[in-house]
C-alpha cells in the first residue's frame, strides 16, 4: 500500500483549509441551524454567533495566508534570467535549485522572471 497518499503535503494544507472554510463549515453550521430550529428555536441564535464567527476568522487566515503566499518567492520553482548583449540578443538562463534533472519528474513549475 503506498503511504505517499495519507500524507498530506505543506502545499495541500491550503487546499483542505479551503475546502474546510468554503463548503463544510458552512454546510454544518447550516445542518446544525437546520436541525435546531426543528427541535429546540431558543439555542440557535446561541450557537449560530460562535460557529458563523469562527468560520469567518478561518475565511480571513486564510485570505491573509494566500496573500503572504503570492508576495513570497516559496510559490517559485526557479528564476528565468533574461539579459541582453552588446548587440541587443538576449539570451535566457534558467536557475533551478537543487538537481536540475529533478525538473523531469515535474508536471509544472513556476518561475520568477528577472529582466
Amino acid at each position: 500500500m503506498n503511504e505517499e497518499i495519507f500524507k498530506v503535503k505543506p502545499k495541500d494544507n491550503n487546499a483542505v483549509l479551503g475546502v474546510c472554510v468554503g463548503i463544510l463549515l458552512p454546510s454544518l453550521i447550516l445542518l446544525y441551524v437546520s436541525i435546531s430550529a426543528l427541535v429546540n428555536r431558543e439555542l440557535t441564535p446561541l450557537m449560530l454567533i460562535p460557529m458563523a464567527t469562527l468560520n469567518v476568522t478561518l475565511g480571513v487566515l486564510m485570505r491573509i495566508r494566500n496573500a503572504r503566499y503570492r508576495k513570497s518567492n516559496k510559490r517559485f520553482g526557479g528564476q528565468i534570467n533574461i539579459t541582453r548583449d552588446a548587440g541587443g540578443v538576449a539570451s535566457i538562463e534558467l536557475e533551478v535549485p537543487g538537481d536540475p534533472e529533478g525538473i523531469a519528474d515535474l508536471t509544472e513549475i513556476t518561475f520568477k522572471v528577472n529582466g
